[in-house]
């Protein structure tokens, strides 16, 4: 995966003036997301919900943190890239590249998930959800 500066070189990140209101929808939706997953039975039959949703609440976190910091991305790939800056270990930011392509194959090509991979995703989500939910604000 590039550096996040290179998304920035190559126009995929752009600099915009902090959006407080998007950031704020993206908390907010996080939020939601994370009380969705919190309240549902985890079973085989909704892996794949949970491991897109999990994805979706760290990459909208992320996502307001960029626009706290006046950047606006139209690339997943570097947004995760982004936690690098954050100072996220490089072994959380594979991993959640990972989940990002997990995700695309599931959204896009039917790919298929099972319960140990999304109640492994699901854990990993509890163990930095708060540290991104206090970077984003």
């Amino acid at each position: 995966m590039m550096e996040f500066d290179e998304f920035v070189r190559q126009g995929l990140v752009s600099r915009h003036s902090k959006d407080a209101a998007r950031t704020r929808n993206l908390i907010i939706e996080s939020g939601n997301r994370m009380r969705f997953l919190r309240s549902i039975k985890k079973t085989g039959e909704n892996a794949g919900y949970i491991v897109e949703n999990a994805y979706d609440i760290i990459r909208e976190l992320t996502e307001a943190r960029l626009s706290l910091d006046g950047y606006k991305s139209s690339s997943h790939e570097a947004t995760v890239a982004y936690l690098r800056k954050l100072g996220f270990p490089e072994a959380d930011v594979i991993f959640i590249d990972e989940m990002r392509k997990t995700r695309h194959k599931i959204k896009y090509y039917g790919k298929t998930v099972d319960i140990d991979y999304a109640l492994s995703v699901l854990e990993f989500l509890g163990s930095i959800y708060e540290k991104l939910l206090k970077l984003s604000k």
